[in-house]
């Protein structure tokens, strides 16, 4: 698998270098795309989603690593803060273009990663004060517009949904079950506040009777009232096969019924 073995972004020095080509230029949208395929979106009734890049994940994975950005977190978190929400700016202003050009969206879909196997990278009074301003700038932007947002972050992340919630988040991707994300406790506590996707284990799939009994469980008690979606409750390995995989579909669907 290929390995991060060093970062651009080191102090607030870098970062600065790189924040001035941070701009949110017209040519970072790929328009014949969206004149292309945008109309047969609508036309046939789709549910239209756009993206946002930016948070402690984007940061930690792809430009700072990810113990320097957790000692900054706490040793420097106004630079943290600088940096999810200077992203955050220029996501705005592209979705923002793209809005105003009439290729509206339903959703905004955004990943941050903010737990592991078992809890949090980091505390609850961290991320109030670092990162959740970022995450509720982005809801408010979206409500204004009647647009729902959905994050994707794995790990166990039960002792952070109450923020999320306030936060303004409308949706919780991928809900991790080796994590301790169980999507059938998440419905009876959060089902009217939150839209749960996911939450179905990959490690059965290869097994036939398991996975039916997965899907089974957890799907018609997720489903009652509305407001979850099927998605595997991580990436889907190479241990599940092309027909694994189509049952696991046509078992979604079948269970999946109202």
């Amino acid at each position: 698998m290929p390995e991060f073995i060093d970062f651009m972004i080191k102090d607030r020095k870098s970062w600065e270098d790189a924040k001035s080509r941070m701009v949110p230029t017209k040519d970072r949208v790929n328009w014949d795309h969206l004149k292309n395929n945008y109309p047969k979106w609508r036309e046939n009734g789709l549910w239209v989603t756009a993206g946002a890049w930016f948070g402690y994940d984007v940061f930690a994975s792809w430009n700072v690593g990810t113990e320097r950005m957790l000692m900054a977190m706490v040793t420097d978190p106004d630079w943290c803060s600088d940096m999810f929400n200077h992203a955050l700016s220029v996501n705005l202003a592209l979705l923002e273009m793209v809005w105003n050009e009439g290729y509206t969206f339903d959703c905004i879909s955004f990943p941050d990663d903010l737990g592991y196997r078992n809890g949090l990278f980091f505390d609850l009074d961290t991320y109030r004060s670092v990162l959740k301003p970022a995450h509720k700038r982005l809801c408010d932007w979206a409500h204004q517009r009647g647009v729902k947002v959905m994050l994707h972050s794995c790990g166990n992340v039960l002792e952070l949904i109450p923020d999320l919630i306030d936060a303004g988040i409308d949706g919780l991707n991928p809900l991790e079950t080796k994590a301790g994300m169980n999507v059938i406790e998440l419905k009876e506590k959060y089902g009217s506040e939150l839209v749960l996707e996911g939450g179905i284990d990959v490690r059965l799939m290869p097994e036939s009777d398991k996975i039916e009994e997965e899907i089974r469980t957890k799907i018609t008690k997720a489903k009652i009232g509305g407001g979850y979606i099927y998605h595997s409750d991580h990436s889907v390995p190479d241990s599940v096969s092309f027909a694994d995989y189509c049952r696991v579909v046509a078992l979604v669907k079948y269970y999946g019924k109202y």
